[in-house]
């Protein structure tokens, strides 16, 4: 996340333990997983819109994905990359979130269209 700036920082402050104001929330507190689902969202549009850096989105649609495995739901959001990412770009990012089995779901969905 690095290629961002301001991200990192960003991400280490968001970061905290029960009870603690989260600033991506406006001082709300809020849970860990509702922090962690705020982070991927937050990272996964600064990618796809290029905010602070150039537009990448298999970083992208690596942290729409990541979303799943912390109980959130980025796939709307993703529905709407993947038309213009190739299938390795679509691949790279699910090897990347660590959910090879939903990248492939997009590219057969591609093809099925």
């Amino acid at each position: 996340m690095s290629r961002i700036r301001g991200v990192s920082s960003w991400y280490r402050t968001v970061e905290g333990r029960d009870g603690v104001p989260c600033p991506a929330m406006k001082s709300l507190y809020c849970p860990p997983g509702a922090r962690r689902r705020a982070h991927n969202l937050g990272a996964a549009c600064w990618y796809r819109d290029g905010f602070g850096g150039p537009v990448d989105l298999v970083q992208a649609l690596r942290w729409y994905l990541a979303m799943l495995s912390v109980g959130g739901d980025g796939t709307h959001e993703a529905h709407q990359i993947v038309p213009m990412m190739t299938n390795d770009e679509i691949h790279e990012a699910g090897r990347l979130a660590g959910r090879i089995s939903e990248a492939d779901v997009f590219v057969v969905r591609r093809h099925a269209d």
